[in-house]
């Protein structure tokens, strides 16, 4: 299901806070926007829609936000500490 007149830009996160910013930008340039439905999860959501729209450019300013990324880094920097607490200690309680 092609589209008779292309997209110059299609955008991926347009409702974020970098997105808005890059569909205002080119908006008041004069470019053509359209904003994506699909979710940055699902490649066969975007290569349908981006088969459909016929963008000359895609942008993606979508991101993953929330706890469960901030917990896995929260949980990744915990284990670095504890790891460079260990050898720190055990560098010390070696050299005494």
């Amino acid at each position: 299901m092609s589209s008779s007149n292309p997209s110059e830009f299609l955008i991926y996160g347009a409702s974020g806070y970098l997105g808005s910013h890059i569909v205002t930008a080119l908006q008041a340039q004069g470019k053509t926007v359209v904003i994506g439905n699909a979710r940055i999860e699902n490649k066969s959501l975007i290569e349908a829609e981006i088969d459909s729209i016929r963008p000359k450019y895609v942008i993606c300013a979508a991101g993953l936000a929330g706890k469960p990324n901030v917990v896995r880094y929260l949980t990744f920097v915990l284990i670095i500490y504890f790891f460079w607490m260990y050898l720190t200690l055990h560098s010390i309680v070696t050299f005494i």
